[in-house]
């Protein structure tokens, strides 16, 4: 009776609230806790347990194994995300995260583009796009990504931050500076609670 009340205990959090966490592996390692409990305790008071124990054992050693070869790098595991859930933004940003991270800057800038293709409206995939962008010399496209971004959400001081700081390295200080006093004004109203 314990091991099933940890288990619905647990699972709670992630099922009476929707949670911003696009993996929260850790939610039923907790929960699966109990599961192991009760299998463990069912085992124990058949003849056959120990064997069973064994095999599950071996079994579960094997699918640990493989499991720790995708948690081995952070691209393999957005990776594993966006082929199994390959209609979810959020997957595709953090694959494209991940990417960037790892200096795949061409590939960071597909993933991003697939994931405002999926959520026109995801303002940080737009922002990263343009970051890609502007790492590999793609102007035109860079600008264009921060426009879109700033068309959807005027106020994203990120934008406007990452905006400024792309026009200042290509010289052009005047727009540069508009961009970051905006950033800083957007900011300064946001940090006061003068705005929503």
């Amino acid at each position: 009776a314990f091991g099933w009340l940890w288990f619905l205990l647990l699972l709670v959090p992630s099922s009476a609230a929707p949670l911003k966490e696009t993996m929260a592996e850790h939610r039923p390692y907790l929960a699966s806790l109990s599961l192991a409990w009760v299998l463990g305790d069912f085992l124990a008071r058949r003849r056959w347990g120990l064997p069973a124990t064994l095999a599950l054992w071996i079994a579960l050693g094997v699918l640990t194994w493989r499991r720790n070869a995708v948690w081995a790098s952070e691209v393999a595991l957005w990776e594993e995300a966006v082929e199994r859930n390959p209609e979810s933004a959020e997957a595709w940003y953090g694959f494209g995260d991940a990417l960037r991270f790892d200096d795949r800057w061409s590939d960071a800038r597909v993933a991003y583009r697939q994931s405002v293709d999926l959520e026109p409206s995801y303002i940080d995939a737009w922002n990263n796009l343009g970051l890609c962008n502007a790492e590999l010399g793609r102007d035109t496209a860079a600008i264009l990504a921060f426009e879109d971004a700033l068309r959807r959400s005027p106020s994203s001081c990120r934008t406007h931050t990452n905006f400024g700081l792309f026009h200042i390295r290509r010289g052009r200080y005047s727009e540069g500076e508009a961009e970051l006093r905006t950033a800083l004004t957007y900011a300064l109203v946001h940090g006061l609670g003068l705005a929503d």
